[in-house]
């Protein structure tokens, strides 16, 4: 059993520290909706690698595209299939000593569907350039930042910051995969829109699914010495606040963990 410490910063919620036991698993073979199988059917969000797009305004008159879903299995799999040269991903240099490749521990799911988990910011970073796209960061210029506010991830998952969570303003055990699933005996993610009402009420929000639970996400927000970098929204561990649109966590850049997966912004 491996243990990670989270720091919770919630804005106006307050902070607290939280200890959460995971375990190792593992990689494989799915799908997802891919392309234009969901999202805005073409224009700039149109996607040919990772999951489909939807167009979300920023508040100041832009707009910028997020992956209606997490990465699946399958998508990652033809990231590592093709081998991209490293020098054409433009990894910062926090990443210069990490490998992106498959660890030998990974492992496939035997049926189809389920989000990538076990991922490392620097994968995650890669797989997103790779794909034409970027981890999600600030809010109106996409860049990296540092902090919980004016963030395109949170933006999108509070349905242009009027929500605590994808679905309203108070937590529905169920509505997401959160941790009342792991009372249920659950011990990694799910599959990929497995709970049908983890997402927005209006559009595009109600095209955006699972960024409450299932598997918390990493964004492009790095910080500290040793540096850290921060996931988002919660995973299939956690309850009500801990799982909220405006939960930011810091972790190890460098280590994967069965909790953490990722979308992408563009």
């Amino acid at each position: 059993m491996r243990t990670w410490t989270l720091l919770f910063v919630a804005g106006l919620l307050g902070g607290c520290e939280q200890v959460a036991g995971v375990r190792d698993v593992s990689l494989a073979p799915d799908s997802g909706p891919v392309g234009d199988a969901t999202g805005d059917g073409g224009g700039r969000c149109a996607s040919s690698r990772g999951p489909a797009m939807v167009e979300v305004e920023n508040g100041t008159g832009g707009s910028y595209c997020i992956d209606v879903t997490e990465v699946s299995e399958a998508q990652f799999a033809s990231f590592i299939v093709a081998s991209p040269a490293r020098a054409t991903l433009g990894l910062p240099t926090r990443c210069d000593s990490v490998t992106i490749a498959a660890p030998d521990s990974w492992t496939v799911h035997a049926t189809a569907g389920y989000a990538r988990a076990y991922v490392n910011w620097c994968h995650a970073y890669a797989f997103c350039a790779w794909a034409g796209k970027r981890l999600c960061g600030e809010l109106g210029t996409g860049a990296a930042h540092t902090g919980p506010e004016k963030d395109e991830w949170t933006h999108a998952c509070s349905q242009g910051g009027t929500t605590l969570f994808p679905y309203g303003n108070a937590f529905v055990g169920g509505s997401c995969t959160t941790g009342e699933a792991v009372d249920g005996g659950r011990t990694e993610a799910d599959k990929i829109m497995a709970a049908p009402k983890c997402h927005g009420d209006k559009p595009p929000f109600d095209a955006i699914y699972d960024m409450s639970g299932n598997l918390i996400e990493w964004v492009n927000d790095c910080t500290g010495t040793p540096e850290e970098c921060a996931v988002r929204g919660g995973y299939f561990g956690d309850l009500d606040l801990d799982a909220a649109c405006n939960a930011r966590y810091l972790r190890d850049f460098k280590e994967p963990v069965i909790g953490v997966g990722f979308r992408c912004c563009k």
